[in-house]
């Protein structure tokens, strides 16, 4: 089954990770524990190759990312335009 937004929304979640694992200066296996997941399935996660599950993303907004609102914030910017660009394909 095609997941349009799911699948335009990995490299939005793997930039996400990527800066929070740096600018607050964690390992993969820290944010994995935080997370409660295994640190392979958040290598996929960070690498854009898998997508996390909505209990996964609540645990990132409420453990992990410093800045909840600018997240969702930038969020809804990244589905805003992945949906204008969608409308423009023929």
């Amino acid at each position: 089954m095609n997941h349009p937004y799911k699948d335009a929304l990995k490299p939005f979640i793997s930039q996400q990770l990527t800066e929070c694992a740096k600018e607050l200066s964690l390992t993969q296996e820290q944010i994995a524990e935080l997370l409660e997941i295994d640190t392979r399935s958040y290598v996929y996660l960070q690498a854009g190759v898998y997508m996390c599950s909505a209990t996964t993303l609540l645990l990132f907004l409420t453990r992990v990312c410093p800045n909840p609102e600018q997240f969702l914030k930038e969020a809804k910017e990244y589905f805003d335009k992945f949906k204008n660009e969608a409308s423009l394909c023929p």
